[in-house]
């Protein structure tokens, strides 16, 4: 059997908590309610939340977040109907992240820069039609049309900051699916190439060539980071943005907070690891210093699950032109989040039947910081356009796991991905953090027996290890003169061994 070691990293393990799903209800009631349960989540390992967009938007109490209208507003003025947001209001937030601070949690903020939505009022401007396939390619002449782009937010009357938008600080608007760039004006570059130049999303688009617009972003992003008492961010949709102004914005926002070590991950929804790795070099110098999610690894995951337990998938080469295998120190890796699940644009869920052992797969491994989704912790209900969904929950295995990770998943790494149907790998532990543990994934639901031997290293001879996930009942011990011993899950299921009577609960 091959197999590969790695050397452990230092220090405590990172957990990213994604503390919301797209239907949510909206009754204001989600920070609340999420800071009563942050001393539960720090318990079992959490260390970081992920908010989503705290600022009011187009939908007023039914937006999610990021159809952006008032940056400013973070629940505390009468507008698009409403005071508070869809989570609730500016000071409940603000508790939030006191609270999460007061149990060892960090916050990071959502943050979404590519667009605005709900002008407060219209302006005239000439526009050229682009073709929805090739932004670079105009099919129409220039022409006077009526656009929404003048945003004053009257009912917040200048508090925090008194920057109005116009038409001259975007480069283009949609309007029932046609996509129109204002004439006389280029689309911005460092970004993704795909439709010729994806500088345009929606709404009305943010022009960054326009020094008015920098300034004003980065005063924004300073303003809400030490506002908000903001541990770091996750950066929406930067393959709509200028990847040089997201590198000034990160610079400049971090000289304005000298004093905090922020952190940034970026989201590049893209399955190409390859394009993954270029936007990275183009932003992180300096300061800069941005993650990003690994949707490639996302999409393999996505994969293995839809082979529905027939062992179809090569497993050994699940993490091949990943992120976090070409830059494990720049990965956040992720199961599912609020763009995966079903009914959203990008749905591409991972199947029940392999949920657990793709959390045991980016929770106890060395490489990447893990992402935990509210939709897979908590389980969803919800109905859209007709179509019901159901998402399971799987807390008391996550937090079996996070806490697994938590405890266990230090020192060295060896990896045992020789078979197709049935992988594993093992952690040797540490003398703070003895006994390691060890992993076993089968693919493989019609296999007869799903084992691999495989070594504990130094110092875990003599001891005896019990799966926590249930899948295997009694024990495994490794002789008293070696290290090896052969660990096995279920076929098609997960086994995470640990040290018989180290498991604890959360503290």
């Amino acid at each position: 059997m091959a197999w590969a070691l790695m050397p452990g990293h230092v220090g405590a393990n990172e957990t990213i908590f994604q503390a919301f799903e797209w239907y949510l209800p909206n009754d204001g009631g989600h920070w609340e309610r999420l800071r009563t349960q942050v001393p539960d989540l720090a318990a079992n390992g959490v260390t970081a939340l992920w908010l989503p967009p705290a600022y009011k938007g187009l939908g007023g109490i039914n937006d999610v977040g990021y159809g952006v209208y008032d940056h400013y507003d973070l629940g505390e003025f009468n507008q698009k109907g409403t005071v508070r947001t869809k989570y609730g209001t500016k000071d409940q937030y603000l508790a939030l992240v006191q609270g999460a601070h007061a149990s060892g949690v960090k916050i990071y903020g959502d943050v979404v820069m590519n667009h605005l939505l709900g002008a407060d009022a219209s302006e005239t401007v000439q526009v050229q039609e682009v073709a929805s396939n090739d932004r670079t390619r105009t099919v129409s002449a220039p022409f006077n049309k009526q656009v929404w782009t003048r945003f004053t937010f009257p009912g917040r009357a200048g508090k925090y900051s008194t920057f109005q938008w116009n038409w001259i600080h975007f480069d283009g608007v949609d309007d029932f699916g046609r996509v129109y760039r204002f004439a006389f004006k280029g689309w911005d570059q460092g970004v993704d190439a795909e439709n010729g130049n994806y500088d345009y999303l929606l709404g009305a688009d943010l022009d960054f060539q326009a020094a008015s617009v920098r300034e004003q972003m980065i005063a924004w992003g300073s303003w809400y980071t030490g506002f908000a008492d903001l541990d770091g961010w996750r950066l929406d949709a930067v393959k709509h943005i200028d990847s040089g102004f997201m590198r000034e914005w990160l610079e400049r926002v971090r000289a304005a907070h000298p004093t905090k070590d922020l952190f940034a991950v970026g989201e590049y929804w893209s399955g190409d690891a390859t394009r993954l790795e270029a936007w990275l070099d183009r932003v992180n110098t300096g300061s800069a210093d941005a993650k990003l999610l690994d949707v490639a690894l996302h999409y393999r995951l996505r994969d293995v699950g839809d082979t529905d337990g027939s062992g179809a998938y090569p497993l050994n080469r699940l993490f091949e032109n990943t992120l976090v295998t070409r830059r494990p120190d720049q990965a956040v890796t992720f199961v599912d989040n609020h763009d995966t699940q079903p009914l959203q644009a990008l749905e591409s869920p991972i199947r029940d039947w392999f949920k657990p052992a793709a959390y045991a797969l980016i929770l106890l491994r060395r490489d990447g910081i893990p992402l935990v989704f509210w939709g897979d912790y908590e389980g969803a209900r919800y109905t859209d356009r007709g179509r019901s969904v159901t998402l399971t929950s799987f807390k008391p295995t996550l937090d079996i796991l996070m806490r697994a990770r938590r405890d266990h998943a230090h020192g060295v790494q060896r990896d045992y991905f020789g078979d197709g149907d049935v992988v594993g790998f093992t952690r040797e532990g540490t003398a703070g953090r003895p006994g390691g543990l060890a992993v076993v994934v089968s693919d493989n639901a019609q296999a007869s027996r799903a084992e691999i031997w495989m070594k504990m290293g130094r110092g875990n001879g003599n001891r005896c290890y019990v799966d926590v996930l249930g899948n295997v009942p009694g024990r495994i011990c490794t002789p008293p003169d070696n290290d090896w011993a052969p660990f096995r899950t279920a076929p098609g299921k997960v086994s995470v061994w640990v040290e018989k009577g180290r498991m604890g609960k959360g503290r």
